[in-house]
């Protein structure tokens, strides 16, 4: 009895979400969007089957994740670069992202080598932005704004991508993204106990 009891709950864990106590805020939202690209890409499927939600998910964890940083990050650099904005394109959110960061290790004094972060940053940027830079290519076959139906297809019939290469480099940016937070308050509550 204990068993079945126990499979019955491990099931509902599985398969039913307190959907409102997960999406509180950006940064819930992209560690989900992480989570599912890295499942998709670790998924024993052939990669054309899945390679479109897989590299939607990367994409918009890179969107969701700049913004939760620019929304954390301006409160303490006082810029308000890309604060509350609807943009989708990646390169400018980075540009925020990376100017109220750089302000913020400025003005707090945390001694931090990121250069090669950031560098890995705007290159994963350069390659997702190549693929998709409106956020549509990966959600749909064609521009929005066709007339043709071959002229606007996102993606060239032999286009390929090097997907290993992504997910290399991905993983190279996600510990600036995800714990740049992390880095502040450990610095900044140091600092204050002197």
């Amino acid at each position: 009895m204990r068993n079945i009891l126990n499979n019955i709950r491990a099931e509902q864990t599985r398969r039913y979400s307190y959907i409102g106590m997960s999406s509180d805020n950006n940064y819930t939202y992209a560690i989900q969007y992480e989570k599912s690209f890295n499942i998709l890409y670790n998924a024993n499927e052939a990669v054309d089957t899945i390679a479109l939600p897989m590299l939607y998910s990367l994409r918009h964890y890179l969107e969701l994740m700049l913004k939760a940083n620019i929304e954390y990050f301006h409160k303490f650099s006082e810029l308000d670069n890309m604060v509350d904005s609807g943009e989708h394109k990646l390169f400018p959110l980075a540009h925020a992202f990376e100017k109220h960061w750089k302000k913020v290790i400025e003005k707090f004094d945390i001694e931090i080598d990121d250069a090669e972060y950031f560098e890995d940053l705007y290159k994963l940027l350069e390659i997702i932005n190549l693929l998709d830079k409106n956020s549509m290519g990966f959600r749909y076959a064609y521009s929005k704004k066709r007339e043709h139906k071959d002229s606007e297809k996102h993606f060239e019939w032999m286009k390929q991508i090097d997907i290993l290469k992504i997910k290399k480099i991905f993983d190279k940016v996600t510990p600036l993204l995800n714990y740049s937070i992390d880095v502040f308050s450990d610095r900044t509550k140091k600092s204050s106990k002197l």
